[in-house]
C-alpha cells in the first residue's frame, strides 16, 4: 500500500462510519477554538493591549484543542503524544508565561486572565495527580 492509498483510507475512515457525528463535532469544536483565538487577538489589537499576552492565550487555546484531539484519536498512539503535550509541555509553558507576566508592569485585564489561567491549569493537573484522579500508566 503506497502513501496515497493510506491517506485515502484514513480520510474514508475518519469521515464515514459509526462515529461520523463525533468526528465532525470535534472538528467543529477545534475550529471554534482556533476562531476564538483569532477573535481574541483581533479584539486585543483593537483595544490597544500590548502583545505580550498573545502567546499565553495561544498555549491555552492549543491545550483546549489538544484535549479535543485526544478524544478524537483515542485510543491510538497519536493520542498518547498529544496527551503528553497537554500534561507536560503545556503546563510548563503556561507556568513560565505566567511568571513572565507577573514581572511585567501595567497589566491589562487580558494579561490578568492569561496569568490566572497559566497558574490554574498546572495547579489543577498537580491536584488531580496528587489526589490520584490523574494516573500515569505504568
Amino acid at each position: 500500500m503506497d502513501i496515497s492509498e493510506h491517506i485515502i483510507s484514513l480520510e474514508v475512515k475518519f469521515f464515514t462510519g459509526e462515529e461520523i457525528s463525533r468526528n465532525w463535532f470535534l472538528l467543529l469544536l477545534m475550529n471554534l477554538c482556533a476562531g476564538g483565538y483569532l477573535w481574541l487577538c483581533f479584539r486585543m489589537r483593537s483595544a490597544g493591549v500590548a502583545r505580550r499576552g498573545v502567546f499565553p492565550y495561544f498555549v491555552i487555546f492549543a491545550t483546549i484543542e489538544n484535549w479535543l484531539l485526544v478524544f478524537l484519536f483515542s485510543p491510538s498512539q497519536s493520542a498518547v503524544w498529544i496527551l503528553l503535550f497537554a500534561l507536560l509541555a503545556a503546563p510548563l509553558m503556561l507556568l513560565v508565561c505566567s511568571l513572565v507576566l507577573t514581572a511585567m508592569p501595567d497589566k491589562s485585564s487580558y494579561d490578568w486572565i492569561a496569568l490566572t489561567a497559566g497558574y490554574i491549569y498546572p495547579a489543577v493537573l498537580l491536584f488531580l495527580f496528587v489526589t490520584g484522579k490523574l494516573r500515569l500508566a505504568t
